[in-house]
């Protein structure tokens, strides 16, 4: 029976308990440095407040090591990396102290000091431990007698990057006991020394004195399965070409025996794409995706787009009040602009924005092409632009319409596209259908999530930004390592940006 290896944040739990232990660890020591030894046994009315932040330091430290995957990779992080992952989750376990003292409303009741002690000692642990441990459970690893024995198919060309990559990182599960090249023939003197070999015992034989990467050959394409048959071998691991897929013959034998086989189906690194194999309206089949999230992140993902867009809208319906007369001012018409964008994998949908332009700003915008600093026609930007708000002929002059651009206040409406679904907090820049008709291949892949009010693109430079591969060389970078913590740290930017004005135009 083959067990399914775990790759979830159970994989790594001992690291998540450690972690737990090390921060409430911290968190006394904390407390008893500000303290004293005898507040831990002293019946006070602060004891209690000490007691709940534990308790909360506890949830904080597993929510966030969950949805950041804290723990991913660990034991194949170095020590500056394992550092700034130690630092941030404790100062994520530190902000989550101020942030439950701000709604307990129980500040004054506890000393800053215990945070700052908190945190240098927290880092400190931490670091160390895992550090310790990780080095506990590598040489273990290293050292275990009970991995599985693996055989891998693949071809000559490839076979010396693959035992690389198995004894780099199957080192903790796996023994590559042997390699066989499924593109080289066996010569007939080879060939007629086996059948020889296996007339007089059984077995199949070894080509024993040559290796790739230090893993022996085991046998030629046509003895897998007496190889198999005559050796102890666990798991068969199949990477070949697609054009190059074992017989159905061989599969089928294996398959008889018992023998857990793995096929290979991302060995073509190069495609950036995640494969799952799922099963599709009753078919078994491979799926492949630039990005795979889970059910629950993305469940958390539209939570928050739903808070985050409640709370956009009272804000919008504030900064109407003062900013829609205005904008009625500069120009008596509509106070909300609205255009057709494209959405996820195509999907049209109406946008709303706080007006910023002159009425006739679209039919206008043909007369100023020449000046799009992008120049391609896959987005439109320009300086000075007289279309604006209060900018004059020759768009020099700030005005309302520069203000609420500048500010963002124009973006604020979207919020009701994000409540709707047809945005997200976090996504893409969402374009028009004329920029869409001009896009290439590879820039269809920035259509492959729910584009966003804000992004990797917006808090990277944003105006500043001219070239359009940039855009979406960094559209991709966000969709291809997508979390929940990368979302919230988009958001926090964002804010920082909206009221430095950075990158705005």
């Amino acid at each position: 029976m083959y067990r399914k290896n775990n790759k979830s944040w159970i994989k790594h739990l001992d690291f998540l308990i450690l972690d737990l232990i090390v921060l409430q660890l911290a968190f006394a020591l904390a407390a008893v440095t500000r303290n004293g030894v005898s507040f831990l046994y002293r019946d006070t009315p602060y004891r209690s407040l000490y007691i709940s932040i534990s308790l909360m330091l506890t949830l904080a430290e597993i929510v966030f090591s969950i949805l950041s995957e804290n723990h991913k990779d660990i034991l194949r992080r170095g020590y500056f990396q394992e550092f700034l992952s130690a630092v941030k989750l404790v100062s994520v376990s530190s902000l989550s102290i101020l942030v439950f003292l701000f709604f307990a409303q129980s500040s004054l009741n506890f000393s800053r000091l215990v945070i700052l002690y908190f945190f240098l000692y927290a880092l400190a642990f931490l670091y160390a431990e895992r550090l310790i441990w990780k080095k506990v459970v590598v040489d273990h690893a290293r050292h275990k007698t009970d991995k599985y024995h693996l055989l891998v198919l693949t071809t000559e060309g490839m076979a010396g990057d693959v035992a690389a990559r198995i004894q780099e990182k199957g080192f903790a599960n796996y023994e590559l006991i042997g390699l066989v090249l499924m593109d080289r023939e066996a010569s007939r003197e080879s060939r007629e020394a086996e059948d020889r070999q296996m007339a007089q015992d059984g077995h199949a034989a070894q080509a024993a004195s040559a290796a790739i990467a230090g893993v022996p050959l085991a046998a030629d394409r046509d003895h897998v399965i007496e190889f198999v048959r005559s050796n102890w071998v666990d798991e068969v691991m199949i990477c070949l070409p697609r054009e190059q897929r074992p017989s159905e013959k061989l599969l089928d034998g294996l398959a008889l025996m018992g023998i857990p086989t793995h096929q290979v189906l991302n060995f073509d690194t190069d495609r950036h794409v995640e494969q799952t194999v799922e099963n599709v309206a009753g078919y078994l089949c491979l799926t492949e995706s630039i990005h795979t999230a889970t059910t629950g992140q993305l469940f958390v993902k539209r939570l928050m787009d739903i808070a985050g867009s409640l709370v956009g809208l009272a804000v919008t319906a504030i900064l109407f009040i003062f900013v829609a007369p205005a904008i009625y001012i500069a120009d008596p018409g509509p106070v909300f602009f609205s255009q057709i964008r494209i959405g996820k994998n195509g999907r049209p949908f109406r946008i709303y924005k706080f007006r910023s332009m002159y009425q006739d700003a679209e039919k206008r915008k043909a007369d100023y092409l020449a000046q799009n600093k992008l120049g391609d026609g896959l987005m439109f930007k320009m300086d000075n632009d007289p279309r604006i708000l209060g900018s004059g002929p020759d768009g020099t002059r700030h005005g309302i319409g520069w203000f609420i651009r500048k500010t963002s206040i124009d973006e604020f409406p979207q919020f009701w596209n994000v409540l709707k679904g047809d945005l997200s907090l976090v996504g893409t820049r969402p374009p028009l259908k004329e920029e869409v008709e001009k896009y290439e291949l590879h820039h269809y892949a920035r259509l492959s999530i729910k584009p966003g009010i804000t992004g990797m693109w917006q808090v990277s430079g944003r105006s500043s930004i001219t070239d359009f591969e940039k855009v979406v060389a960094l559209d991709l970078e966000y969709i291809r390592n997508w979390s929940i913590a990368m979302d919230i740290r988009i958001l926090l930017k964002t804010v920082r940006i909206i009221f430095t004005g950075e990158g705005a135009e």
